[in-house]
This record gives structure tokens, sequence and C-alpha cells, in this order.
């Protein structure tokens, strides 16, 4: 009996190894590359070039202003190369960061931060320990979506962004 049991499961083993080959197999074939990054997460890149990034450090786009003295750390970050008839790549993603200011000073440098960038600010909230501001450029090419909330002395900062 132990050994019917144990034949099964070398069986059901066997099979599960067979389906992971042949779906790995057809993702190779449509040119979908899975790779690890530097930052110990993982990145999905297609046969255009477009990619998804999880888990990853990074340097920011151009056009984001960096908090001073912050260090990003990405959850996830995707890239869509040449979709336009410019040929300029959509992305979009979010980032965290930690910093000692407080949630007030993080909202007020990026409130200031987008509208030296032109972006109209459509929300602007804070309250004792947090707040909000959503920010968008003319035609909503570019968005910017930050909360900042504080305890205990560190505010853990979120930045949302997107680029059509």
């Amino acid at each position: 009996v132990l050994v019917v049991i144990l034949g099964l499961f070398v069986l059901c083993g066997l099979g599960a190894a067979g389906v992971a080959y042949m779906v790995m197999h057809r993702v190779h074939q449509a040119g979908v590359r899975f790779d690890r990054t530097r930052g110990g997460g993982f990145a999905i890149t297609g046969r255009d070039g477009s990619s998804v990034e999880v888990g990853t450090t990074g340097k920011l786009p151009s056009w984001i202003p960096s908090y001073p003295g912050s260090k990003p750390a990405f959850a996830v970050r995707a890239h869509e190369s040449g979709s336009d008839p410019t040929g300029s790549a959509r992305e979009g993603g979010e980032f965290t960061f930690t910093t000692p200011d407080t949630a007030s000073q993080v909202l007020a440098f990026y409130e200031g931060k987008c509208k030296d960038m032109a972006m109209n600010v459509n929300i602007s909230t804070a309250s004792g320990e947090g707040g909000t501001v959503v920010a968008a450029d003319e035609g909503d090419q570019r968005s910017l979506t930050i909360v900042a909330t504080g305890s205990l002395g560190h505010t853990m900062v979120i930045v949302t962004y997107g680029r059509k």
C-alpha cells in the first residue's frame, strides 16, 4: 500500500513538472523573459522591450523629483517602449521611502515641485500625521500621487507616477 501511494506521489510530481515545462516553453516561444534584478526583485520583459519590474531598487525617471536625503525603493515599475507615434515610452510605477522629516514637509516639497513642473495640484490634503498630494499636467500626460504618513519620528512616503 505504501509503495502504491509513493508511486502516485511520484507520478503527480512528474505530471506537475511536465505541465510547468510546457508553460515555460510556451512563454519562451512568445518572447517573454523572466530575469532577476540587481535589487533582489524580478523583471518580466516582452518581445517589444516593454517590461514590468517588481521589488527592485533603481533610478527614478528623470522627471520625478527626488526628496532630499531619501533612497527610493521600488515596489513596482512598468515601462512600455515606443508605444506612441512619436516613439516616446509610457511608464508608471510606485516607490516608497522613509524620512525623519514630517509628513507636512514632504507634502509641501512635492506640491512645490509639481507646480515647478507646470502640473496642476488637483488634491492637497494634510492632517496631523499625514496627507496626500495628487497632481497632473495639462492633458494628463504626467501624473503624481504622493501619500505621506508619519509616526514615531519618521514618515513613510508612497509615490505613484505615470506618464503617457
